[in-house]
Protein backbone atom coordinates (compact mmCIF):
# COMPACT_ATOMS: atom_id res chain seq x y z
CA UNK A 1 0.00 0.00 0.00
CA UNK A 2 1.54 3.35 -0.93
CA UNK A 3 1.46 6.62 0.64
CA UNK A 4 -0.67 7.76 -2.77
CA UNK A 5 -3.23 7.73 -0.70
CA UNK A 6 -3.64 10.00 1.28
CA UNK A 7 -3.62 14.00 0.75
CA UNK A 8 -0.41 16.31 1.98
CA UNK A 9 -0.62 19.98 2.11
CA UNK A 10 1.77 22.53 2.28
CA UNK A 11 2.12 23.92 5.98
CA UNK A 12 5.02 26.12 6.50
CA UNK A 13 3.69 28.91 8.81
CA UNK A 14 0.29 27.93 9.94
CA UNK A 15 -1.02 31.25 11.04
CA UNK A 16 -3.83 31.99 12.75
CA UNK A 17 -6.01 35.11 12.38
CA UNK A 18 -7.84 36.03 15.20
CA UNK A 19 -10.04 39.07 14.37
CA UNK A 20 -13.49 40.75 15.89
CA UNK A 21 -15.21 44.36 16.20
CA UNK A 22 -16.30 45.07 19.54
CA UNK A 23 -18.15 48.81 20.27
CA UNK A 24 -16.08 50.00 22.79
CA UNK A 25 -19.22 52.37 24.10
CA UNK A 26 -20.78 48.91 25.53
CA UNK A 27 -18.90 47.68 28.31
CA UNK A 28 -20.02 45.24 30.60
CA UNK A 29 -17.56 43.17 33.04
CA UNK A 30 -20.06 40.56 33.39
CA UNK A 31 -21.88 40.12 29.99
CA UNK A 32 -20.10 39.45 26.30
CA UNK A 33 -20.39 41.21 23.34
CA UNK A 34 -22.19 40.43 20.26
CA UNK A 35 -19.19 39.37 18.12
CA UNK A 36 -18.25 35.87 17.63
CA UNK A 37 -14.65 34.62 17.85
CA UNK A 38 -13.80 33.26 14.59
CA UNK A 39 -10.08 32.65 13.38
CA UNK A 40 -9.01 31.75 9.64
CA UNK A 41 -5.84 29.85 9.44
CA UNK A 42 -3.93 29.71 6.75
CA UNK A 43 -0.32 28.68 5.34
CA UNK A 44 2.60 30.55 3.91
CA UNK A 45 5.11 28.64 2.17
CA UNK A 46 8.67 30.05 1.90
CA UNK A 47 10.06 26.90 0.29
CA UNK A 48 9.49 24.90 -2.59
CA UNK A 49 8.45 21.19 -1.47
CA UNK A 50 7.23 18.10 -3.66
CA UNK A 51 3.66 18.53 -2.79
CA UNK A 52 2.00 21.75 -3.84
CA UNK A 53 -0.66 23.56 -1.63
CA UNK A 54 -0.94 25.96 1.10
CA UNK A 55 -4.69 25.97 3.03
CA UNK A 56 -5.15 24.47 6.14
CA UNK A 57 -7.58 21.51 5.26
CA UNK A 58 -11.06 22.47 5.34
CA UNK A 59 -12.25 19.58 6.93
CA UNK A 60 -10.02 19.95 9.82
CA UNK A 61 -10.73 20.79 13.68
CA UNK A 62 -8.07 22.02 15.85
CA UNK A 63 -8.41 22.83 19.70
CA UNK A 64 -8.32 26.10 21.59
CA UNK A 65 -7.59 27.49 24.78
CA UNK A 66 -7.99 31.28 25.47
CA UNK A 67 -7.17 32.56 28.48
CA UNK A 68 -8.75 36.37 28.97
CA UNK A 69 -7.23 39.32 31.10
CA UNK A 70 -8.33 42.40 32.23
CA UNK A 71 -5.41 44.39 30.20
CA UNK A 72 -6.07 46.28 26.98
CA UNK A 73 -2.40 47.26 26.98
CA UNK A 74 0.31 44.95 25.56
CA UNK A 75 0.66 42.46 28.97
CA UNK A 76 3.02 40.01 28.31
CA UNK A 77 1.93 36.54 28.80
CA UNK A 78 4.80 36.16 31.54
CA UNK A 79 4.22 39.43 33.23
CA UNK A 80 0.31 38.76 33.12
CA UNK A 81 -0.81 35.23 33.26
CA UNK A 82 -1.64 35.24 36.88
CA UNK A 83 -4.53 37.53 36.34
CA UNK A 84 -5.54 35.49 33.46
CA UNK A 85 -8.41 33.33 33.65
CA UNK A 86 -9.59 30.60 31.47
CA UNK A 87 -12.06 32.14 28.93
CA UNK A 88 -12.14 29.03 26.03
CA UNK A 89 -11.29 25.55 27.13
CA UNK A 90 -10.04 22.93 24.68
CA UNK A 91 -13.06 23.65 22.91
CA UNK A 92 -13.48 22.96 18.97
CA UNK A 93 -13.09 25.14 15.77
CA UNK A 94 -13.75 24.11 12.38
CA UNK A 95 -14.62 25.79 9.33
CA UNK A 96 -18.12 27.47 8.70
CA UNK A 97 -18.39 29.60 6.05
CA UNK A 98 -14.68 31.64 5.38
CA UNK A 99 -13.42 31.16 8.59
CA UNK A 100 -12.90 28.80 11.38
CA UNK A 101 -15.25 28.82 14.57
CA UNK A 102 -16.97 27.31 17.45
CA UNK A 103 -18.43 24.11 16.53
CA UNK A 104 -19.44 21.24 18.30
CA UNK A 105 -17.72 18.15 17.60
CA UNK A 106 -20.75 15.50 19.26
CA UNK A 107 -23.61 16.74 17.12
CA UNK A 108 -21.32 17.95 14.05
CA UNK A 109 -22.96 21.73 14.25
CA UNK A 110 -22.06 25.11 15.03
CA UNK A 111 -21.78 26.82 18.35
CA UNK A 112 -20.75 29.79 18.38
CA UNK A 113 -18.25 31.57 21.07
CA UNK A 114 -18.26 35.53 21.52
CA UNK A 115 -16.14 38.02 22.70
CA UNK A 116 -15.92 39.30 26.53
CA UNK A 117 -16.87 42.81 26.51
CA UNK A 118 -13.71 44.19 28.08
CA UNK A 119 -10.00 43.73 28.22
CA UNK A 120 -7.86 40.94 25.41
CA UNK A 121 -7.23 37.11 25.05
CA UNK A 122 -4.36 34.72 24.86
CA UNK A 123 -4.35 31.86 22.40
CA UNK A 124 -3.18 28.47 22.50
CA UNK A 125 -4.52 26.06 19.93
CA UNK A 126 -3.67 22.40 18.40
CA UNK A 127 -4.84 19.79 15.64
CA UNK A 128 -6.69 17.73 15.28
CA UNK A 129 -8.81 17.95 17.73
CA UNK A 130 -9.65 14.20 16.81
CA UNK A 131 -7.11 14.13 20.23
CA UNK A 132 -8.91 15.88 22.36
CA UNK A 133 -9.57 13.72 24.95
CA UNK A 134 -5.56 13.11 25.68
CA UNK A 135 -4.47 16.72 24.74
CA UNK A 136 -3.89 18.98 28.49
CA UNK A 137 -2.29 22.93 28.66
CA UNK A 138 -0.74 23.98 31.74
CA UNK A 139 -0.67 27.91 31.40
CA UNK A 140 1.85 28.03 34.48
CA UNK A 141 4.48 26.49 32.56
CA UNK A 142 3.10 27.22 28.80
CA UNK A 143 3.41 23.37 28.11
CA UNK A 144 1.32 21.44 25.77
CA UNK A 145 0.89 17.43 26.95
CA UNK A 146 -0.12 14.66 24.86
CA UNK A 147 -1.16 11.67 27.03
CA UNK A 148 -0.91 8.92 24.13
CA UNK A 149 -0.65 9.30 20.81
CA UNK A 150 -0.94 5.96 18.69
CA UNK A 151 0.79 5.44 14.88
CA UNK A 152 -1.39 4.39 12.35
CA UNK A 153 -0.32 4.47 8.78
CA UNK A 154 -3.85 3.72 7.56
CA UNK A 155 -5.03 6.88 9.58
CA UNK A 156 -2.44 9.10 10.34
CA UNK A 157 -2.95 12.39 12.51
CA UNK A 158 -0.40 14.85 12.33
CA UNK A 159 -0.26 16.25 15.77
CA UNK A 160 0.68 19.98 15.70
CA UNK A 161 0.93 22.67 18.40
CA UNK A 162 0.60 26.32 18.61
CA UNK A 163 2.43 27.55 21.64
CA UNK A 164 1.62 31.42 23.21
CA UNK A 165 4.03 33.35 22.54
CA UNK A 166 5.05 36.49 25.12
CA UNK A 167 3.66 39.56 23.35
CA UNK A 168 0.95 37.56 21.79
CA UNK A 169 -2.21 38.91 23.30
CA UNK A 170 -4.89 39.74 21.25
CA UNK A 171 -6.63 43.10 22.35
CA UNK A 172 -9.90 43.27 20.41
CA UNK A 173 -9.86 45.14 16.99
CA UNK A 174 -6.39 43.58 16.71
CA UNK A 175 -5.31 40.68 14.13
CA UNK A 176 -4.04 37.52 15.69
CA UNK A 177 -1.52 35.72 14.42
CA UNK A 178 -0.15 32.12 15.98
CA UNK A 179 2.64 29.76 14.66
CA UNK A 180 2.00 26.06 14.69
CA UNK A 181 4.69 23.03 14.90
CA UNK A 182 4.79 19.68 14.12
CA UNK A 183 5.08 17.63 17.17
CA UNK A 184 6.05 14.26 14.64
CA UNK A 185 8.83 13.62 12.73
CA UNK A 186 8.53 12.93 8.60
CA UNK A 187 10.49 10.58 6.94
CA UNK A 188 10.25 11.07 2.95
CA UNK A 189 11.94 8.97 0.37
CA UNK A 190 12.92 9.91 -3.78
CA UNK A 191 15.17 7.52 -6.43
CA UNK A 192 17.02 8.16 -9.75
CA UNK A 193 18.28 5.79 -12.17
CA UNK A 194 22.13 6.59 -12.99
CA UNK A 195 24.12 5.54 -15.84
CA UNK A 196 21.94 2.33 -16.50
CA UNK A 197 24.24 0.52 -18.76
CA UNK A 198 22.75 -2.81 -20.06
CA UNK A 199 19.77 -2.65 -17.86
CA UNK A 200 16.25 -2.14 -19.70
CA UNK A 201 15.50 -0.64 -16.42
CA UNK A 202 15.57 -0.60 -12.82
CA UNK A 203 12.20 -0.18 -10.60
CA UNK A 204 11.60 -0.07 -6.55
CA UNK A 205 9.24 -2.74 -5.11
CA UNK A 206 8.82 -1.42 -1.37
CA UNK A 207 10.63 0.17 1.23
CA UNK A 208 9.94 -0.71 4.68
CA UNK A 209 11.31 -0.05 7.78
CA UNK A 210 11.73 -2.78 10.93
CA UNK A 211 10.14 -2.79 13.66
CA UNK A 212 9.50 1.03 15.26
CA UNK A 213 7.87 1.96 18.43
CA UNK A 214 3.62 2.73 17.04
CA UNK A 215 2.65 4.34 20.62
CA UNK A 216 4.24 6.75 22.95
CA UNK A 217 3.35 10.55 24.88
CA UNK A 218 4.66 14.04 24.09
CA UNK A 219 5.20 17.08 26.21
CA UNK A 220 5.85 20.62 23.90
CA UNK A 221 8.66 21.26 27.11
CA UNK A 222 10.60 19.41 29.00
CA UNK A 223 11.60 20.59 32.49
CA UNK A 224 15.05 20.10 32.51
CA UNK A 225 15.70 20.71 28.10
CA UNK A 226 12.50 23.25 27.82
CA UNK A 227 12.35 21.43 24.40
CA UNK A 228 10.08 19.30 22.74
CA UNK A 229 10.25 15.53 23.94
CA UNK A 230 8.75 12.33 23.43
CA UNK A 231 8.93 8.89 25.49
CA UNK A 232 8.04 5.71 23.09
CA UNK A 233 6.70 3.12 24.56
CA UNK A 234 8.93 -0.15 23.84
CA UNK A 235 5.56 -2.09 23.15
CA UNK A 236 4.08 -2.48 20.39
CA UNK A 237 6.40 -2.08 17.46
CA UNK A 238 5.06 -1.70 13.74
CA UNK A 239 6.98 -1.90 10.86
CA UNK A 240 5.72 1.18 8.05
CA UNK A 241 5.51 0.63 4.92
CA UNK A 242 6.53 3.52 3.06
CA UNK A 243 6.28 2.35 -0.51
CA UNK A 244 5.03 -0.78 -1.86
CA UNK A 245 4.09 -2.29 -5.22
CA UNK A 246 3.07 -5.59 -4.49
CA UNK A 247 4.47 -9.23 -5.60
CA UNK A 248 7.63 -9.02 -7.67
CA UNK A 249 6.90 -10.60 -10.75
CA UNK A 250 5.54 -9.15 -13.59
CA UNK A 251 6.95 -6.11 -15.15
CA UNK A 252 4.60 -3.31 -14.56
CA UNK A 253 4.37 -4.19 -10.99
CA UNK A 254 7.57 -1.83 -9.66
CA UNK A 255 8.11 2.47 -9.28
CA UNK A 256 10.03 2.53 -12.69
CA UNK A 257 13.07 4.91 -12.03
CA UNK A 258 14.15 7.64 -14.86
CA UNK A 259 17.87 8.38 -15.63
CA UNK A 260 18.69 11.65 -13.51
CA UNK A 261 15.22 12.91 -12.74
CA UNK A 262 13.63 11.99 -9.62
CA UNK A 263 10.76 9.86 -8.51
CA UNK A 264 8.95 10.40 -5.65
CA UNK A 265 8.57 6.93 -3.70
CA UNK A 266 6.40 7.57 -0.46
CA UNK A 267 6.77 9.38 2.97
CA UNK A 268 5.57 8.56 6.54
CA UNK A 269 5.40 10.18 10.28
CA UNK A 270 7.05 8.76 12.68
CA UNK A 271 7.17 8.72 16.37
CA UNK A 272 10.46 10.77 16.91
CA UNK A 273 13.14 8.85 18.79
CA UNK A 274 16.16 6.24 17.62
CA UNK A 275 15.96 5.75 14.10
CA UNK A 276 15.74 2.09 12.80
CA UNK A 277 16.83 0.35 9.62
CA UNK A 278 15.01 0.54 6.67
CA UNK A 279 14.67 -2.18 3.81
CA UNK A 280 14.98 -1.48 -0.08
CA UNK A 281 13.28 -3.72 -2.41
CA UNK A 282 14.65 -3.19 -5.69
CA UNK A 283 14.51 -5.24 -9.02
CA UNK A 284 17.00 -4.88 -11.91
CA UNK A 285 15.36 -5.69 -15.61
CA UNK A 286 17.77 -6.48 -18.24
CA UNK A 287 17.19 -6.04 -22.50
CA UNK A 288 17.10 -9.58 -22.59
CA UNK A 289 14.03 -10.63 -20.62
CA UNK A 290 16.55 -10.89 -17.52
CA UNK A 291 15.64 -9.94 -14.30
CA UNK A 292 17.35 -9.70 -10.57
CA UNK A 293 15.97 -8.90 -7.29
CA UNK A 294 17.91 -7.03 -4.87
CA UNK A 295 18.30 -5.93 -0.98
CA UNK A 296 19.31 -3.16 0.69
CA UNK A 297 19.46 -1.79 4.55
CA UNK A 298 19.67 1.80 5.59
CA UNK A 299 21.48 1.73 8.50
CA UNK A 300 20.82 4.24 11.00
CA UNK A 301 24.85 4.64 11.89
CA UNK A 302 25.37 5.70 8.41
CA UNK A 303 22.60 7.80 7.86
CA UNK A 304 20.75 9.78 10.47
CA UNK A 305 20.87 8.33 14.15
CA UNK A 306 17.96 10.04 15.62
CA UNK A 307 14.88 11.74 14.24
CA UNK A 308 14.06 14.58 16.24
CA UNK A 309 10.31 16.33 16.61
CA UNK A 310 9.28 18.32 14.12
CA UNK A 311 12.10 17.85 11.64
CA UNK A 312 12.06 16.11 7.72
CA UNK A 313 14.10 13.24 6.91
CA UNK A 314 14.70 13.09 3.27
CA UNK A 315 16.31 9.60 1.70
CA UNK A 316 17.38 10.12 -1.66
CA UNK A 317 17.88 6.64 -3.48
CA UNK A 318 20.63 6.30 -6.70
CA UNK A 319 20.15 2.98 -8.63
CA UNK A 320 22.49 1.51 -10.90
CA UNK A 321 23.39 -1.84 -12.50
CA UNK A 322 25.79 -2.71 -9.73
CA UNK A 323 25.53 0.11 -7.14
CA UNK A 324 23.07 1.83 -4.91
CA UNK A 325 23.52 4.97 -2.87
CA UNK A 326 21.38 6.88 -0.36
CA UNK A 327 22.05 10.11 0.61
CA UNK A 328 20.11 11.17 3.77
CA UNK A 329 19.79 15.03 4.52
CA UNK A 330 20.21 16.62 7.77
CA UNK A 331 16.48 16.90 9.41
CA UNK A 332 15.53 19.85 8.17
CA UNK A 333 11.91 22.02 9.59
CA UNK A 334 9.15 20.18 7.44
CA UNK A 335 5.67 21.78 5.56
CA UNK A 336 3.27 18.96 4.68
CA UNK A 337 0.18 18.57 7.10
CA UNK A 338 -1.37 15.31 6.73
Amino acid sequence: MTRNNHIYFLYTLAVITATALVSCSKLNPEGLSNEEISIRPFAKSHTKAIIEGTSYPDDETFGLWTFHTESTAGTSWSAGKGDTYTYLDNVAFHKNGQSWAGYDYATLEHKPYYWPTYGSMFFAAYSPYALHEKVSYDKETGTFALSEYILDSDNYLDFMYAEIGDLDNSVFKVEKSMLFKHALSLIEFTAQLKNPDDAQYIDIHSITTYPIPSSGSFTSRDAESQQPQWIRNLTPEIALSICDAGQTSGVDNGYSLTANSKTILGKALVIPGNAVQIEIRYRIHYAEGKHLTEKYLIIPTDAVLVWEPGKKYSYHITLGVDFIEVMPSIGTDWNEIY
